[in-house]
Parts: structure tokens; sequence; C-alpha cells
């Protein structure tokens, strides 16, 4: 009996046209509320773009390489001039054709 009347409610809610997503809340409640979040989703990107403008500013870009040996191994020659550079390595690819490197690696 409660499941039919639990099931009746929506449907006799639907028939009628009524949409229930607000229950009991007036029109100046939703503007408030939607003015109120609006400016909270302002807020938040403003605080991610200083943030991110911030980190940015303060970001030490020039890091330093640590080698280590297995981060270059390889199992077969790449078909081009620098057999040991990759593709986008330019660094390796300079050391390779000014003559720095025998084999094109490090």
């Amino acid at each position: 009996m409660a499941l039919r009347a639990a099931i009746a409610r929506p449907v006799a809610a639907a028939a009628a046209g009524v949409r229930r997503m607000s229950v009991g809340a007036s029109q100046e409640e939703a503007i408030s509320t939607f003015e109120l979040w609006k400016k909270v989703g302002l807020g938040g990107i403003a605080l991610c773009g200083v943030v991110g403008i911030y980190d940015l500013a303060t970001d030490e870009h020039a890091h330093k390489h640590v080698w280590y040996p297995h981060e270059k191994i390889r199992t077969k020659r790449f078909p081009w001039d620098a057999k040991d550079c990759d593709l986008l390595d330019l660094h390796c690819k300079h050391e390779f054709f000014h003559g720095k490197s025998e084999d094109g690696g490090h």
C-alpha cells in the first residue's frame, strides 16, 4: 500500500504539470540562492586564477636533471642519422651533429 502511494504522488504531480524540485521555495528565495552560488562560482574561478598566477610566478623552471642509467635503455637503434637520440631530443641531436658525441648518446 505504501509503495502504491509513493508511486502515485509523483505520477499525480506530473499529470497536473507541477514540478516539485524546490518544494516551498519562493521566487525571491530562488533568486537569492542563484545569486549566492553565482558569486561563489565566480569567487572560485578568481581564486583558481590567483593561485595559478602565483604558482607560475614563483615556480623554479630551471631544474637540474639527474641522469640515471635506466632512463635510456635501447634495444634497437632509431632509423634517423642520430641513432641514439629520441625524436624530440634536440639537445642530443645538436651534440651529435656538432661532433660532441660519437654515438649520439649522452
